[in-house]
């Protein structure tokens, strides 16, 4: 985990998001479920179901519900482009969103209020070379 300033991390392998705080513990460790890998069309547009992993700050939030074209959002942070964190009754232990990342209900007001306009997330793969790994070196 990094340390030196308050952010969210959010590790895709592990479905796990962690709020940290500046010397780097996590306050908060909330269950999600990210993109699913599938394909889906919405607006005419086919596209595949992924989460970005990159370096993100929470640039726009909303509280209570949003409607979007997929779905109910409830209290979405939105950090880049259409993706948000945003609580759903929905939340099984794998990828099953349309790239969003989903936490529990009972936690969404509570982590919308924690993170603030501008604050860092970091989403990262803690196991982005598994298959390569899995392989014979021969």
């Amino acid at each position: 985990m990094e340390t030196g300033y308050p952010h969210i991390e959010i590790d895709l392998h592990r479905q796990v998001l962690f709020v940290v705080d500046v010397a780097g513990v996590p306050l908060r460790i909330l269950p999600i479920s990210s993109g699913s890998g599938e394909f889906f069309t919405e607006g005419g547009v086919t596209r595949q179901a992924v989460t970005p992993t990159g370096r993100f700050k929470v640039y726009r939030k909303i509280e209570g519900w949003r409607k979007s074209p997929l779905g109910l959002l409830y209290y979405p942070n939105y950090i880049y482009d259409g993706i948000a964190i945003h609580g759903n009754p929905s939340v099984p232990a794998r990828p099953a969103s349309h790239g969003c990342i989903r936490i529990p209900m009972f936690a969404s007001r509570e982590f919308s209020e924690i993170a603030t306009i501008g604050m860092v997330v970091i989403v990262y793969d803690s196991e982005p070379l598994a298959e390569t790994d899995a392989a014979d070196p021969e």
